[in-house]
């Protein structure tokens, strides 16, 4: 039994698809998870989601044969997310910036841990110790390699193709962010930097798609502040609990 280790936003579903075409289904893989009412979901994560804590929990030792996974610079997996849920889940105001989204997570993270089924969380938490670890900076060839070597043949498939891909929307361009808040995102995702050998200075600019400001409008500047409203009641409702608990 071998473990790909999905660190969200790293060419995840590209993988996954590849595996698939050539060994066939896959375990502990469920891509409605998001369609599924919370109510209704036995897992805080999707199960591919899973940080590295729980699947160690979960199989007793000796049953994975190996572990690999796919890691990114922590800069642009931060970009690749935001523009995702922007975008393609369309899951964050169009007026709702990079660094407020990020704010707003780190204000999640500490109680709500798979806040955004893990798509910002750390990517040493995701990667369990012992993992064989390629870096999508490097293309997907090392990865056919590797999997070649375990299957003990070359057949199937000889290209990781892609998965999501992240459209424009109407009214959106590119804008790079800043290097104050670059500067943060290191701060926050420093233990990726180390274990997985980046660098700040490797990336020379990080762009997200942003709103024009001529294409605002009235119900753009509503959803954000029924988000702000929501955040506000969620963080009350914390303080709350955290009294009676107290």
């Amino acid at each position: 039994m071998h473990h790909y280790v999905h660190v969200p936003k790293c060419a995840g579903q590209s993988v996954e698809d590849y595996l698939v075409a050539r060994f066939g289904p896959l375990a502990f893989l469920n891509n409605r998870f998001g369609k599924t009412p919370q109510a209704e979901r036995w897992t805080k994560s999707s199960p591919q989601h899973a940080e590295a804590a729980a699947m160690v929990g979960l199989f007793p030792e000796g049953w994975i044969e190996s572990r690999f996974a796919v890691v990114r610079n922590p800069l642009t997996r931060f970009a690749s997310s935001y523009n995702y849920y922007l975008a393609n889940l369309k899951r964050i105001p169009r007026l709702m910036g990079p660094e407020e989204w990020f704010s707003e997570y780190v204000g999640f993270a500490d109680r709500m841990p798979h806040y955004l089924d893990n798509h910002l969380r750390p990517q040493t938490q995701m990667v369990p110790d012992g993992t064989t670890v390629f870096k999508l900076e490097n293309g997907m060839a090392p990865l056919v390699a590797h999997l070649d070597n375990l299957a003990g043949n070359k057949e199937g498939p000889r290209e990781i193709g892609h998965g999501h891909v992240t459209h424009s929307l109407d009214g959106m361009e590119k804008t790079a962010l800043s290097a104050s808040f670059l500067r943060d995102l290191s701060t926050y995702y420093a233990k990726d930097f180390d274990r997985f050998g980046y660098d700040l200075d490797e990336v020379k600019s990080v762009s997200v798609y942003a709103v024009e400001r001529d294409s605002w409008s009235a119900m753009d500047l509503m959803r954000l502040r029924r988000r702000h409203l929501r955040r506000r009641l969620w963080r009350a409702s914390v303080r709350l609990s955290g009294r009676a608990l107290g």
